[in-house]
This record gives C-alpha cells, sequence and structure tokens, in this order.
C-alpha cells in the first residue's frame, strides 16, 4: 500500500521528487513476537500486555511527567536490562504473569525472523511514514499542497480501516 501510494504524488504533480522518512528498504532483520492468545490468556496476559512488556524491557515507556524544579521531565518505567545478544535469547526473556509468575516469553508467544525498515515511527501507537514531496520549480508550493491534500490525504482519511485505492 505504501509503496503504491508513493506513486502517486508524480503522476498528479509530474516531476516532483518523492522521498519516504524512514526510508521503505526492508533489508534489515527484525524480530517479529506472534503472541499465542490461548496460551497467554491461562496466565492473565492479553497480546498488548505482552507487547507493553516487551516495550518496557527494551526500550523503556513513558508513564508520565514529573515536575523538577519547575522543569517537565518525562517519567519512564524500564526494565532491568536482560542482556540480549543473539535473536535465540529473546526466547529466554522473562516476563511476569498475573496467573503464574515469571515465565519466558516463548512459554507465551512465537518468535519469527523477517526483514524490515531500519527504523519505525509511531502515530498514536500506528506506524507512519513521512512522504517528503519536492515539487518542480514551476507548480508552486501552495498548488502542490492543495492536490497532495484533496488527491492524496483526504482520501487516504476517508477510507481509513476501510481499505482504499491507495
Amino acid at each position: 500500500m505504501v509503496r503504491q501510494t508513493l506513486y502517486i504524488p508524480n503522476s498528479l504533480i509530474p516531476g516532483s521528487q518523492i522521498r519516504p522518512i524512514p526510508s521503505l528498504d526492508l533489508g534489515n532483520p527484525g524480530i517479529q513476537v506472534l503472541p499465542d492468545r490461548e496460551r497467554a490468556s491461562k496466565v492473565g496476559l492479553s497480546a498488548a500486555e505482552i507487547g507493553t512488556t516487551l516495550d518496557v524491557l527494551l526500550d523503556g515507556v513513558k508513564v508520565d511527567d514529573y515536575l523538577l524544579e519547575g522543569e517537565e521531565i518525562d517519567l519512564v518505567l524500564k526494565g532491568q536490562g536482560q542482556v540480549l545478544r543473539k535473536t535465540q535469547d529473546f526466547d529466554h526473556v522473562m516476563i511476569y504473569t498475573p496467573g503464574a509468575g515469571f515465565i519466558p516469553l516463548n512459554s507465551v508467544s512465537r518468535l519469527r525472523l523477517v526483514s524490515g525498515p531500519a527504523q519505525i515511527n509511531h502515530i498514536e501507537q500506528h506506524r507512519a511514514i513521512v512522504v517528503r514531496i519536492i515539487p518542480p520549480l514551476e507548480v508552486s508550493m501552495e498548488k502542490a499542497m492543495k492536490i497532495v491534500q484533496t488527491e492524496i490525504v483526504d482520501p487516504l482519511l476517508k477510507g481509513r480501516g476501510q481499505g482504499t485505492a491507495y
């Protein structure tokens, strides 16, 4: 869908330069965690809770803002840093469950090696990319913005969740 959408601006504004940010190069290795919903529910976890737990353990999660000497700082919840040197180490990451205490991640999920982008951006927890469009000199920025808004953005937003030609 994204790659198809990238060709649209050039057909609407011929000669424009188009660049997705981050790059759509999918040559970087990654790990996809596929929760086993049945096994997870038996120990009191949902798929979302598995995801949040991994976020906390790997990168930390902002849980609140804290005012310190007049300056607002992010309060981040972060795991103690289990050492993950190889992809196989993810199978043995210990997570806490309400029903069974600490268990290895692989007891409630399956890991799959995938190729993906070097960077994944999110807007309100949904994956997102920025498409930078530089119109040719003969097209004003105002005209280019109007074309992008009416011909690309509005149809995408209108069809969100329903599938669109884009």
